[in-house]
């Protein structure tokens, strides 16, 4: 999970229910939502675990290809093997 993510997703609180915005992750907009607090429920946690693991995992995976994307658009700038004339958010 990206730091963006877990940051907002910290700062949820029964009077906060919601992030300032939706988050981008595997080609989705997710809207997160803060429902209650209380104690894990052990035997849910355990039936869940593998679909935790899964969309955790997916979270990872999206973060390092950003991370590796940008780190490759910089360096091949850098180097001069690219030049970006308009930037993506003015298309």
């Amino acid at each position: 999970m990206s730091r963006e993510v877990t940051e907002a997703l910290i700062q949820l609180t029964a009077n906060k229910r919601y992030p300032d915005k939706p988050f981008l992750i595997n080609n989705s907009y997710l809207i997160f939502e803060f429902k209650a607090a209380g104690d894990i429920d052990k035997k849910e946690f355990e039936a869940q675990k593998d679909l935790y693991q899964k969309i955790l995992i997916s979270m990872k995976r999206e973060e390092a290809l950003q991370t590796w994307l940008t780190g490759n658009k910089e360096a091949m700038i850098k180097e001069g093997r690219i030049k970006i004339k308009k930037d993506l958010k003015d298309l």
